[in-house]
């Protein structure tokens, strides 16, 4: 992809590229489409591959762990909507408004550990890249804010969505942002308007780590994860 003459390199999955993954049975086959976005998407996309890439990388790094990609989650639920939209649909209520929304996190995966009893043997995460960009709260529902995300990520955990749609009796929700001051702010707004416990403890608020490299990464399991109670803790794997 252009970029400017003193900035690194960016790079985007081509068709080609998809057709050797799929061949290796890696991914399921997939129409690829160069995309033309925007500076602020491209900033938010390389930070999801980053923080994806993190978590391959540390997945990697366990004995008999392996990551579940998003199709294979998403191709779990039988409906059609829900395989085309990539997310699921939920309804809520906040200060007498409600809102019907299609959840779409900006990647949806699993962990499976193989020496686990079954049932006891995985974890998912829907991960949510925040840049700094979208306000916390926004005047009302119709626009998208943090706000809006907190709660319906509560309506999902509220109405068990996930085990309806994918057979996932419980996932965790990580916000990665771009420092602490912001994270702060998303946790105390989580406080005040996410009353469902569960739901709020499941959410967790971190600041995007440093990129990695194929010679370093980070633990991802202990970055600094704070959940929706304000609570200090590692990520749960």
């Amino acid at each position: 992809l252009k970029t400017p003459i003193d900035e690194p390199r960016e790079y985007v999955l081509a068709q080609r590229g998809m057709n050797a993954l799929a061949n290796a049975r890696s991914f399921a086959p997939k129409r690829i489409s160069i995309p033309r976005s925007s500076r602020s998407y491209r900033t938010h996309d390389l930070a999801l591959s980053d923080f994806t890439v993190s978590i391959d990388l540390h997945v990697r790094s366990l004995e008999q762990a392996q990551l579940i990609d998003e199709l294979s989650l998403i191709h779990r639920s039988p409906r059609l909507d829900v395989r085309s939209h990539r997310g699921w649909p939920v309804s809520f209520s906040h200060d007498g408004e409600t809102l019907e929304h299609w959840v779409k996190p900006d990647r949806f995966i699993g962990i499976k550990f193989h020496d686990r009893p079954d049932n006891q043997n995985a974890r998912y995460f829907a991960i949510e890249i925040d840049r700094g960009t979208m306000p916390l709260e926004a005047n009302n529902l119709q626009k998208a804010s943090i706000l809006r995300k907190l709660l319906t990520y509560q309506a999902t955990h509220q109405n068990d969505v996930l085990k309806d749609l994918f057979v996932i009796p419980h996932a965790y929700t990580l916000f990665l942002t771009t420092g602490p001051r912001r994270r702060d702010n998303m946790v105390k707004l989580a406080q005040t308007t996410v009353t469902d416990d569960r739901a709020a403890k499941a959410m967790l608020f971190a600041v995007q780590p440093p990129a990695p490299t194929v010679c370093n990464h980070i633990d991802v399991s202990s970055i600094g994860w704070i959940n929706g109670r304000g609570e200090e803790m590692r990520l749960p794997l």
